[in-house]
């Protein structure tokens, strides 16, 4: 006798749980496939496996016994090449801080696991992260900006707050010096606008941008600046202040390509790294 091992896959999954739909999912197919197969698989044995009625399904005592059988060594080669397959090398994307501070630590703990094998991590800016994304330089991103190609999928990890920070004494000028990210910094006028009204402009004079928030704290607390930047990114040391700070103002994503998401176990470990990082 010659069975289909992946016969003996579907009969394991559908003994344990008894439900052909929850099967289909688990296997990643549909709940006819399950049906067949399971057909097959009783036509080589010569007998029923299961009992099924509209509502229930249950194992024969010829399908329990076989279950008894099979299921120890099913578990163990599967367990081996489940082990084998999970230790997938990744190519990693960031935004900086975010990055450095939630995920390279869940990519270490997933690694030190043995799940991963080895994993790149870069950093970039949200815009350019996407675009490798979607041009299959990087396997997985994190990322504030919810990509609008329907090419990738996106899950929300956390929320991310904000704060206007600045230096602890200020040298009673009339408009405070401003230092934003980029040169139209949408995210500061925005966060501004909301939390100090249509007049801001009147509080702040902009004097130039930098490239990463990192940057721009160094230039609070050097120089008697101001800026806006995500919670993630702030990690006071004493000398700056918080003036205004807004919670969940936005969500911090994972974002990977849709056929990503196509093979089982690549589509198990995101779903344990957006537990490591919830």
């Amino acid at each position: 006798m010659n069975i289909n091992l992946n016969y003996i896959e579907v009969f394991c999954h559908l003994g344990q749980n008894l439900n052909f739909s929850q099967t289909a999912r688990e296997l990643n197919t549909s709940q006819p496939a399950i049906s067949r197969k399971i057909k097959l698989l009783e036509d080589e044995l010569g007998y029923e496996l299961f009992v099924r009625s509209n509502k229930t399904t249950s194992l024969t005592l010829k399908g329990q016994a076989f279950l008894d059988q099979v299921l120890p060594s099913f578990n163990t080669i599967s367990g081996a090449i489940h082990n084998k397959e999970q230790k997938i090398d990744l190519k990693v994307g960031s935004i900086f801080e975010a990055g450095e501070k939630y995920l390279l630590s869940a990519l270490n703990d997933l690694h030190e696991n043995e799940r991963i094998g080895h994993f790149d991590l870069q950093f970039d800016s949200a815009i350019n992260l996407i675009d490798k994304l979607q041009a299959g330089e990087l396997d997985i991103i994190m990322t504030h900006i919810i990509p609008a190609q329907k090419s990738l999928s996106f899950f929300e990890v956390f929320r991310d707050g904000t704060y206007l920070v600045g230096p602890k004494k200020e040298d009673g000028k009339r408009k405070r010096k401003l230092v934003t990210y980029r040169n139209e910094d949408l995210y500061t006028e925005e966060f501004l606008h909301k939390t100090l009204g249509k007049n801001w402009r009147s509080k702040f004079e902009i004097i130039g941008c930098v490239n990463s928030h990192k940057a721009m704290l160094s230039l609070c607390e050097a120089g008697g600046h101001f800026c806006v930047v995500p919670e993630s990114s702030f990690n006071n040391s004493g000398g700056l202040k918080i003036y205004k700070k807004k919670d969940s103002s936005h969500g911090i994503y994972i974002c990977v390509r849709q056929n990503f998401l196509e093979n089982r176990d690549t589509k198990r470990l995101i779903e344990e790294l957006i537990n490591c990082l919830k």
